[in-house]
């Protein structure tokens, strides 16, 4: 896996890309949805050689100081990790991975 800028990935037929949840703070939980298919919980594994949009949500319990890191993991190599962070009084945030 290739990391092509923010929250953009390079992945070559075949390979394997998973997204899971690291550490987290007033996070109440965190969902993916793959291809605007249904939301499911975190991991969630794509494969490279064709596009894809990850849109990852996280609903935090609080009003302020929530955050999730996200983890991204190419089976050929490759890691990356990307904080989605609450806007205060906003009680969920969405972010866009994408990998081509």
């Amino acid at each position: 896996m290739q990391i092509l800028g923010d929250r953009h990935y390079r992945a070559e037929p075949g390979e394997q890309v998973t997204f899971s949840v690291g550490s987290t703070s007033h996070v109440g939980g965190v969902t993916a949805s793959v291809d605007m298919g249904p939301g499911t919980t975190l991991p969630v594994t794509v494969s490279g050689g064709g596009h894809h949009s990850i849109v990852v949500t996280v609903g935090f319990t609080g009003d302020s100081d929530g955050s999730a890191n996200i983890l991204v993991r190419g089976s050929a190599g490759g890691t990356d990790e990307s904080r989605i962070r609450q806007l205060d009084g906003l009680p969920f945030r969405n972010a866009l991975f994408t990998v081509d």
